[in-house]
């Protein structure tokens, strides 16, 4: 027979491994954390700005889950990503290595000091250039 709980979630785990129940949890708590501790401590929180922030993403996906379309992305980058790490650690270690180049060249330059002030700026600036997205120059 089956167990009888006092609490309403009586099946944590097979709840928990449930991405899409994730999500609803996460879209829904900033809100009941606002009403019950106050909406002054909670802006105050990092973690629930970014939650609170990525809300209408949140949103989003708990729609995604009902087309067949996103369902088989999924489970086709699921079965492709141990073939895709090769790939992305070269694009980063690429990225790295050209976006520190970049740094180094033009980090002297005293006409734009601010275009490549970081490496992190010339790897972005690397990263955008690779992906050919048509950026393409320092703004």
């Amino acid at each position: 027979s089956r167990r009888r709980s006092i609490f309403f979630w009586t099946h944590r785990t097979v709840t928990q491994d449930n991405f899409y129940n994730i999500v609803d949890a996460l879209s829904i708590v900033p809100f009941y954390l606002s009403l019950a501790i106050g909406k002054e401590t909670v802006k105050n929180n990092q973690f629930f700005a970014l939650v609170t922030t990525m809300r209408p993403t949140l949103r989003l996906l708990k729609v995604t889950r009902n087309f067949a379309g996103f369902q088989l992305l999924v489970r086709s980058l699921k079965i492709a990503l141990p073939q895709l790490t090769v790939p992305l650690f070269l694009f980063f270690l690429l990225t790295l290595f050209f976006g520190s180049l970049i740094w180094l060249v033009e980090h002297e330059n005293d006409e734009f000091p601010d275009d490549f002030a970081s490496i992190p700026q010339s790897m972005w600036f690397a990263i955008v250039t690779v992906s050919t997205v048509g950026y393409g120059d320092v703004s």
